[in-house]
């Protein structure tokens, strides 16, 4: 049993990902986001498209985080190959095929990854990055920008109701969706989440990472990179989970209180 590092495995094998673009009028459930549900159009202002220019249009990639007028959050996975030059990111999306008018597109002024992220490490230490957008986004119903939960908080996560969200697949073999979905997830302890993840070839869970979990819902492919949100603020940055996609494994998201300072400074190591 593998892990999947969402877009890493898209970005770093340049996997075609010509995304379905669908209708996006649904009825009930889907599996992406698995078991998520639709997204009305600025319910998630602070949610981030990254996406890269295959040739013939723009295609989603990876998620992320509005948490200034001009910087975004996200995986360093996503990031970490791509030029900037073929990058963009979008802001106020929720449907692909059927924009709304309210969306901000921007292209990429410069990126920081953590000096001491390491793909080659168990557990994908210090997948974090910043990215600054070329211009300041303009602040509205539809695009803003998200708080970072103050450490103080950080022992009561346990006790809140988190929420995630993303345009991923629904499993291994599908397409990135179409339209943007959330659903609610807990946090659980890493003691836990090591002995889930205990047969999976390089799922370490370290320090910096939380895990939250949710019976039959979890990430997949595309959602990297977003928004593990508790009580309306930023707790984390998804990092891994499960290959297969199947709900019946943890999300790992690197918390980010451990790197607080660096996000607003991310000049200094």
């Amino acid at each position: 049993m593998n892990i999947n590092l969402g877009c890493r495995r898209f970005v770093m094998y340049y996997l075609i990902l010509l995304v379905a673009f669908g209708t996006c009028h649904v009825n009930g459930r889907s599996k992406r986001v698995v078991n998520g549900d639709p997204v009305e159009i600025g319910h998630i202002p602070h949610q981030a498209s990254l996406q890269w220019w295959n040739g013939a249009n723009w295609a989603h990639m990876c998620g992320g985080t509005l948490i200034a007028v001009n910087k975004v959050l996200t995986a360093a996975h996503c990031v970490n190959i791509i030029r900037p030059s073929l990058m963009r990111v979008g802001l106020g999306w929720v449907c692909f095929s059927e924009p709304s008018g309210f969306e901000q597109n921007f292209y990429i002024h410069e990126i920081f990854i953590h000096s001491n992220y390491s793909p080659k490490i168990d557990g994908f230490p210090n997948d974090i990055a910043v990215v600054t957008l070329s211009k300041n986004a303009t602040i509205n119903k539809y695009v803003n920008v998200v708080q970072i939960m103050p450490q103080e908080y950080e022992g009561s996560l346990e006790e809140m109701t988190c929420h995630i969200s993303g345009w991923g697949q629904s499993y291994q073999i599908a397409h990135a969706d179409d339209i943007l979905r959330e659903t609610n997830v807990k946090k659980i302890n890493k003691t836990l989440c090591s002995t889930m993840y205990a047969n999976v070839k390089k799922a370490q869970i370290l320090d910096s990472h939380i895990c939250v979990f949710q019976n039959s819902k979890s990430t997949c492919n595309g959602d990297s990179g977003g928004p593990l949100i508790c009580n309306s603020f930023l707790v984390g940055v998804l990092s891994w989970g499960i290959k297969t996609c199947n709900g019946h494994f943890p999300s790992v998201y690197v918390l980010i209180f451990n790197f607080y300072n660096w996000i607003w400074n991310p000049h200094q190591t």
